[in-house]
């Protein structure tokens, strides 16, 4: 290496090249370069002869990190819990029930669920069931969508109507519309143009209309590191009025516990809960928000068997007639399943209405409907398998031209009958409102922001405290780096190269927040997802909630680390 002029002595005007030296460590006197094998002796002790030596140490350090990481692979697991036997927090409530022998092994892996039926008798549930009267229509709703190919609309025209005490079915092939249509209705969708005339009472939609309504997702989106009791408290603090005393909210929850039967499992992890045991605190969850008006379900009955599904359907069916209005989506469902409902919405691919009203004795009044124009159901067979058979193949009039039935069920008289009573409602109800106008409330979300952030801190706390995995992953980072940065230039001392090799060592500080954010970011688009999908629409908590919780909620962790890290170095 050539020795720059800034680093030649003596240096100025009238040095001569002959007297000069280079200022470099490892350079040799009266030479203006060094070389390098000189340079990294000096500067950093570093020897070829060295070489093969550090090399061995890499290869030994690699191999031994693998070896850890497959022992720790197979024998530590930080999730314990998963499909199988249901696992518990621990509790005094658990511990005692444990002690005692109260809970049957069998009672709570099964949840009661497979062959009891809740009962909603005379439950605080019914009685605030039985106050609503409001009623929803819906009136020539369209809904169209942007695509690469222009336009498409996925809803045509689709009207009807649902009463408390009535539970609808929206059936249809797959591709027909039916969550779409489901989703539009509960003002859920966040892309495409929504036309056409939904009211509540004749009357625009309150701006809490989303949290007078429930929301049953297919899915099944829950905190998985919170219980089942957890869940539920923290929808109804949250979605329930600010009015209403905290003990009142508390007391509701112990009841729609009771009510689903989930009073056995109250203190289990929702990560280990089974198919229906999950399905039925997705609805304990949107009853204990009290929904006044309305009740959404998308397929409640997806991913169950026969006597679960009845089950669920059956539970529905009492909490209508207890006066719930529900809107519920269902595939493919058997023949005693859809007795249980009052009325059926049934579309066609594209999102066209081919029959809206009630499903009859046997499906009678459905089976009569299509026998008037000429398509007849076979005795004995299941009423809603030869709707959406119906729906798909359509079918041929006597003179062999193909039938559409959306035209069909446009210019027939159940059309115009629907039509009439949509008006008749609208104005029935409007009628009464003026006499004794309904008690609507102007906050969008029901909880004060402050509480909102304290719930949603305490929960995250929680799911931090209880999935180690992601607090170890971040002390071992901080550990691991603050011991080789630490060592790596130990026992310096005051000298420039020293004072070089310091400042090189606080630049490598850098390292930490980049694995940090490795760790962080998977559990905060987790946690985004769950919140745009369910508990933002829902109106449980808004954004600035979610984002302050989540900076919150870092702070200790991150003290923490940095202390330990500091410490090491």
């Amino acid at each position: 290496m050539k020795c720059a002029p800034v680093h030649l002595i003596p240096h100025g005007l009238g040095a001569q090249p002959g007297n000069q030296g280079c200022a470099l460590p490892g350079s040799r006197l009266g030479s203006t370069t060094v070389s390098g094998d000189d340079y990294l002796a000096k500067q950093f002790d570093y020897h070829w002869a060295h070489m093969w030596r550090n090399y061995g140490i890499v290869v030994a350090f690699a191999v031994f990190f693998l070896v850890v990481t497959v022992i720790a692979v197979e024998k530590i697991s930080f999730h314990k819990f998963g499909a199988g036997a249901l696992v518990f927090k621990k509790s005094k409530r658990a511990l005692k029930q444990l002690q005692a022998n109260v809970v049957d092994e069998e009672k709570v892996r099964s949840g009661n669920s497979s062959t009891a039926v809740p009962s909603i008798d005379d439950s605080p549930v019914q009685k605030d069931a039985a106050g609503n009267e409001r009623v929803f229509t819906w009136e020539n709703v369209c809904y169209t969508i942007p695509t690469p190919d222009g336009p498409k609309k996925l809803l045509n025209d689709v009207s009807g109507y649902v009463n408390p005490g009535v539970m609808v079915a929206l059936m249809g092939a797959s591709g027909a519309g039916k969550t779409t249509l489901l989703n539009t209705l509960s003002q859920r969708q966040t892309v495409g143009i929504v036309t056409g005339k939904m009211l509540v009472d004749g009357r625009p939609l309150p701006a809490d209309f989303q949290r007078s309504t429930g929301f049953v997702e297919q899915m099944d989106l829950h905190e998985e590191t919170a219980t089942v009791r957890e869940a539920i408290e923290f929808s109804a603090l949250l979605r329930q009025g600010r009015d209403v005393p905290r003990e009142e909210k508390l007391a509701y929850v112990d009841k729609v516990l009771e009510l689903l039967e989930l009073t056995d499992i109250q203190d289990a992890l929702i990560s280990s809960l089974g198919v229906e045991q999950k399905k039925r605190l997705t609805i304990g969850v949107e009853l204990a928000a009290k929904p006044s008006l309305l009740l959404f379900l998308d397929e409640p009955t997806s991913g169950l068997d026969a006597q679960s599904a009845f089950s669920i359907v059956r539970f529905l069916r009492k909490l209508c007639v207890a006066g719930q209005a529900i809107i519920c989506t269902i595939h493919q469902p058997s023949s005693d399943l859809i007795q249980q409902f009052d009325l059926i919405l049934a579309l066609n691919p594209g999102g066209k209405t081919i029959y809206f009203g009630p499903v009859g004795e046997d499906g009678a009044a459905v089976v009569d409907y299509f026998a008037q124009r000429g398509v007849h159901c076979e005795p004995g067979r299941n009423v809603a398998e030869f709707l959406l058979e119906t729906a798909i193949k359509g079918g041929r009039k006597p003179d062999g031209s193909r039938i559409d039935w959306a035209e069909e069920w446009r210019v027939s008289k159940e059309s115009q009958s629907l039509i009439e009573e949509i008006q008749r409602l609208k104005t029935e109800r409007a009628q009464v409102l003026l006499s004794d106008p309904p008690s609507t409330s102007n906050h969008e979300f029901a909880a004060p922001i402050t509480q909102q952030i304290i719930l949603l801190t305490e929960r995250m706390f929680l799911r931090q405290w209880r999935d180690p995995s992601y607090l170890y992953g971040r002390l071992f980072h901080s550990v691991m780096i603050g011991i080789f940065n630490g060592f790596t230039f130990f026992n310096l001392g005051s000298t420039a190269a020293d004072m070089q090799n310091r400042m090189f060592s606080c630049f490598l500080i850098i390292m930490l927040p980049a694995t940090v954010l490795n760790a962080v970011l998977p559990k905060f688009w987790g946690n985004r997802e769950l919140w745009e999908k369910r508990e933002f629409p829902a109106r449980v908590y808004g954004w600035v909630a979610f984002c302050t919780a989540e900076v919150l909620s870092e702070i200790p962790g991150s003290i923490v680390e940095g202390t330990i890290y500091w410490v090491l170095w």
